[in-house]
């Protein structure tokens, strides 16, 4: 009920709605499509501001071309970089923050992805990046293949290799099907320790065959022993050569794409515009698609879906005593390893779930010897 140009915030003191900024020019003067909180300073006086991104130029009645900032300290928005030249020649579809070096002396960077090929009067081709050292927008990579060729909808962080000697790589979904001159079909990743981009998948098969809106990052197993993995939503029907109905998932240990589900009903039927992880204390952290659709895995979901993975607690397997999910001559070794201990149920060696390790476990373990758990 108030007045809040394309752009409000939810007090929940006061159960209220409000704008950003007062008066007639709050918020922005037309569509907002992405959103991020970008610490441009790190650990320095300043705190973290709202980023918002979109097919506005103007943010608090301040010439803001597709991206603007909002300061808390001050209560105002104003633009990246200065001039009319600020922000960037399109709309601004994506936004993520992005620690390019990890530990290193280099900040964040604030990068933007969409339909633009320039930013702050410089070419970028579709993305770039804010460098809060120089303030100032630069590409990725120099030339004229720099970027990628087409719109960008979607960004994300993904380190495939977690601890490994490899940083988080900066993933980009869209419209294209080059990156930094290379093909990329819809998705593509930039590797800090090269400066390049490649593509999610090799050969004429990589990446998928239509849109991508949507990335995020999903650990199905938890604590498991797999990596996380990087999920892709858009309007596509095959990945890395498989079928994936608009939701497909990468993974790092086979570099290979599979879908959410088997059979033609694997997926939804439809556009998947938006991913996130959630755990409502109930299933533990669950994949959650929102789009156009109205069906997933061939069941009736209207427009909201979650995907359940590995719990993040063990299913009570009788036999499995090392959690590999089947019964087998490494069970034994791990109750034999651990007799004699008191341990949480299903922890290491508890094969019958009693919370120790003794004898009963022995048993239950060459008794269930096969079995492969759900």
């Amino acid at each position: 009920g108030q007045t809040a140009n394309y752009i409000a915030r939810w007090n929940p003191a006061t159960n209220t709605w409000s704008s950003f900024g007062t008066g007639s020019a709050n918020g922005v003067n037309s569509d907002v499509l992405a959103l991020t909180v970008y610490d441009d300073d790190g650990s320095g006086p300043n705190p973290p501001q709202l980023v918002a991104g979109g097919d506005f130029f103007l943010a608090g009645g301040q010439i803001a071309n597709g991206i603007a900032r909002w300061n808390p300290l001050n209560s105002s928005w104003s633009s990246f970089g200065t001039g009319t030249a600020n922000g960037v020649s399109g709309q601004v579809r994506a936004l993520t923050v992005y620690d390019d070096d990890g530990a290193g002396p280099n900040p964040p960077q604030l990068v933007a992805g969409g339909f633009f090929t320039t930013a702050g009067g410089q070419a970028a081709n579709y993305i770039a990046r804010w460098n809060p050292l120089n303030n100032s927008w630069s590409s990725f990579v120099t030339g004229s293949a720099n970027g990628v060729d087409s719109t960008i909808y979607a960004l994300t962080v993904y380190d495939d290799d977690g601890s490994g000697p490899n940083g988080p790589q900066l993933v980009a979904g869209g419209f294209f099907t080059t990156a930094g001159g290379q093909t990329a079909n819809r998705i593509a990743r930039w590797n800090p320790v090269t400066s390049s981009w490649s593509s999610v998948g090799t050969g004429t098969a990589n990446g998928v065959n239509n849109t991508v809106r949507a990335l995020t990052v999903y650990d199905d197993d938890g604590t498991g022993p797999n990596p996380p993995q990087l999920a892709a939503g858009g309007f596509f029907t095959i990945a890395g050569g498989q079928t994936a109905n608009s939701i497909a998932r990468w993974n790092p240990l086979t570099s290979s794409w599979s879908s959410f589900g088997m059979g033609t009903a694997n997926g939804v039927n439809a556009v998947v515009y938006a991913l996130t992880v959630y755990d409502d204390g109930a299933v533990g952290p669950a994949l959650y698609a929102g789009g156009s659709f109205i069906t997933a895995g061939g069941q009736p979901s209207w427009y909201v879906a979650r995907w359940t993975g590995c719990p993040v607690a063990p299913t009570p397997c009788p036999g499995d005593a090392d959690g590999s999910g089947r019964v087998n001559f490494d069970d034994m070794t791990t109750v034999l390893a651990n007799f004699g201990n008191m341990t949480t149920a299903y922890g290491p060696g508890d094969a019958d779930g009693s919370g120790q390790v003794n004898f009963d476990d022995v048993t239950t373990v060459l008794g269930n010897f096969g079995v492969i758990c759900p």
